[in-house]
């Protein structure tokens, strides 16, 4: 996720003024912390114990032990800002995270399509960024339409490829060599070359010279 929306009234809410009547301005922003964690790494409203998302916390806020964060965050549990279940089991759950995410990242999870979980973004994350490295696009100059874009042509890329990541970098690294820099492309340019790229790739040459090993 890129972004989540942050209401300029939150602190007006009766669930975090109970919070702050607790804790004061450290679990406002335990809670703050929490929202941009599951944004930045959770999939769905959810980050793992795994991840290790605890440690983090306690290393931000500089607190010596995990005691002020386990009472915060059974307050939060307490007043339904994340899950209880899921916390007993040491993970981070905001049920209602989703509302607050961007609309690109909306239209994503509602699309149905390819991209559907925060694992499949990552996949698409990981393509993009082989693609706009080889066409020598700025990564910080996309705006929320390139990205959709971009995004929808890597999907239909995945389906030509048979879900096969790897063979679409391939496929970028190849059109990439083969322009040498007469000509500009694009994935759209990669589709329409698709056919031509594969018949190559039937030999065997170009999967074993660009996929990862």
């Amino acid at each position: 996720m890129r972004w989540f929306q942050h209401d300029c009234d939150m602190h007006t809410d009766l669930k975090i003024q109970n919070l702050m009547a607790k804790h004061g301005c450290e679990g406002y922003t335990i809670w703050c912390l929490c929202l941009e964690l599951v944004g930045k790494e959770g999939q769905k409203g959810i980050i793992n114990s795994k991840s290790g998302w605890q440690n983090g916390l306690i290393r931000i806020c500089g607190w010596p032990d995990k005691v002020k964060l386990t009472e915060i965050l059974n307050t939060l549990a307490d007043l339904n800002l994340i899950n209880r279940k899921s916390l007993n089991y040491g993970n981070l759950y905001v049920p209602k995270f989703l509302k607050r995410s961007d609309n690109w990242t909306k239209r994503l999870l509602q699309s149905g399509s390819v991209a559907t979980t925060a694992i499949d973004y990552n996949r698409l994350k990981d393509i993009r960024i082989e693609y706009t490295k080889a066409a020598g696009i700025e990564e910080g100059h996309l705006k929320s339409d390139d990205y959709g874009r971009i995004h929808k042509n890597i999907k239909a890329l995945l389906l030509k490829a048979d879900q096969k990541d790897d063979l679409v970098i391939a496929g970028i690294h190849w059109i990439t060599e083969i322009s040498a820099g007469k000509w500009s492309w694009t994935l759209e340019t990669l589709l329409k070359k698709w056919p031509e790229f594969m018949k190559w790739n039937s030999m065997g040459e170009i999967e074993r010279k660009y996929t990862k090993k």
